[in-house]
């Protein structure tokens, strides 16, 4: 419980979080819909580099029904603590 308050917190601190995840929603509003999928895709990919940025929007992505095949909290608070770990430490 202390990491998911953790988490929510360092959440409501980060700027400019959505910023490529905003741009691919922009995208498929406005019917551009395979750009759309190429900018998640970019997310996606690094994420997996280690960026992040990318792993919090990834962790965006997972707990938004619409950004991916399907829903999925753990995998999204998965995400969140990789990226939380890299600009705050937890510790044990």
């Amino acid at each position: 419980m202390v990491k998911l308050k953790s988490i929510l917190l360092f959440l409501l601190f980060v700027t400019s979080a959505y910023a490529d995840l905003d741009k691919a929603v922009e995208l498929a509003e406005q019917g551009k819909v395979n750009e759309g999928k190429l900018e998640l895709i970019k997310i996606v990919k690094a994420a997996d580099a280690g960026d992040a940025k990318a792993q919090l929007e990834f962790g965006i992505m997972w707990a938004t029904e619409g950004y991916w095949l399907w829903q999925d909290n753990e995998r999204a608070i998965k995400w969140w603590l990789k990226s939380q770990n890299k600009v705050i430490p937890l510790h044990n």
